[in-house]
């Protein structure tokens, strides 16, 4: 199945038009009522007469009428409500560091991109049939119709078994709580740093997927740390709640082999219901731990650490660095460690 974006296509369709239009009638000039003063250097002003032919080709009628001083009396008639004076000096500087200019192409180009934006159909408009059929048929006809102006894609390919994923049904990659032998269910990781927008994105993907969501916060999931966590209010949680939020008192511990663990046994649950788990959050360790794994090491010892804790106060960290260096020759250790 092939999914248009209507507004991108219509948008890349009108661009064109009204360039070809553009490059059919070149540029016309529009003469301003009240010519635009210009203070320039000596050197600007010298460019300016000596480059006046190339400039009136770009639409730009420009005179010296002092030694440091120009008048503006023609502009490119599709930027007459542009900023004239910024327009002449940026051209002038391409002028002084290359020889010549495409400001007034670049600037033009742009202004037919806004306007090709806001002549194209809107998100919520709803085509008809023969609307959509037009549609198409323009863009076999458009050149780089793949693209918006702005480069974003105008349509994209979304597979049978990609369907499938979404809506939870048959077919050989449906996910099932029973997932065939290898074959591991689907999963999404929604992650970035503090307040960049993914709980929201998250509530949304919720109203339209059938999501359940895992918090993937090494703050969130302390009890009374709500303040500079951006952990998600009680209006958010009553919308789309979250897993692994709250799990612990600040006083205690919790790693990343802690998260791994009880992500995995969340992931399960969401999967047995025939549901999506969703993975939000920015605590990258918790993302790595959980997609990579763990190292087989013996878990931290409390009694262990205290004890070497006391062995350095009576002998000095050194002493431990150096003993460790014995046991763990290769290790590459160093005693900033």
């Amino acid at each position: 199945m092939i999914v248009v974006d209507m507004h991108a296509a219509h948008e890349r369709i009108t661009y064109e038009r009204m360039k070809r239009a553009l490059e059919a009638q070149d540029l016309k000039s529009q003469p301003l009522l009240v010519p635009v003063s210009l203070a320039v250097s000596q050197k600007e002003a010298a460019l300016a007469e000596t480059h006046g032919e190339e400039l009136l080709q770009l639409g730009l009628r420009v005179e010296r009428i002092g030694p440091e001083t120009l008048a503006v009396r023609q502009v490119p008639a599709l930027l007459r409500g542009a900023d004239t004076e910024q327009l002449v000096r940026d051209v002038l500087s391409d002028l002084i560091e290359n020889g010549e200019s495409d400001r007034v192409e670049a600037v033009i180009h742009e202004l037919l991109g806004t306007m090709a934006c806001h002549g194209s159909v809107r998100a919520n408009r709803q085509l008809t049939i023969p609307e959509m059929n037009t549609l198409l048929r323009d863009m076999e006809a458009t050149e780089r119709s793949g693209q918006c102006n702005h480069g974003r894609p105008t349509w994209t390919v979304v597979t049978l078994s990609e369907l499938d994923k979404l809506f939870l049904r048959g077919r050989n990659t449906g996910m099932t709580a029973s997932t065939a032998k290898g074959t591991k269910p689907l999963a999404i990781c929604l992650m970035g740093p503090t307040a960049s927008g993914k709980t929201d994105l998250a509530i949304e993907l919720c109203r339209h997927l059938p999501c359940d969501i895992i918090s993937v916060d090494s703050a969130m999931i302390y009890r009374g740390m709500d303040i500079g966590t951006a952990k998600p209010s009680h209006e958010e949680l009553s919308q789309a709640p979250h897993r692994l939020i709250d799990i612990c008192d600040p006083a205690e511990t919790y790693s990343a082999a802690d998260f791994r663990r009880d992500a995995l046994r969340e992931m399960n649950d969401i999967v047995s219901a025939g549901r999506i788990p969703l993975l939000v959050g920015g605590t990258m360790m918790y993302f790595k731990a959980l997609l990579h794994g763990m190292s087989n090491l013996p878990s931290a010892d409390p009694v262990v650490r205290e004890a070497l804790e006391q062995e350095a106060k009576e002998r000095g960290w050194g002493a431990l660095h150096q003993e460790l260096e014995r046991q763990d020759c290769g290790g590459g250790s160093h005693s900033s460690e």
